[in-house]
């Protein structure tokens, strides 16, 4: 669960973050 979430976000790359982050942007506005 929520250990193995933390240790993929934490391993992550830069890119893979920004992707994320605007994903969590567009929930934000009600895009799907």
């Amino acid at each position: 669960g929520r250990k193995t979430r933390e240790v993929a976000t934490a391993k992550e790359t830069p890119q893979e973050k920004g992707v994320r982050i605007i994903a969590e942007k567009f929930k934000e506005f009600g895009v799907e």
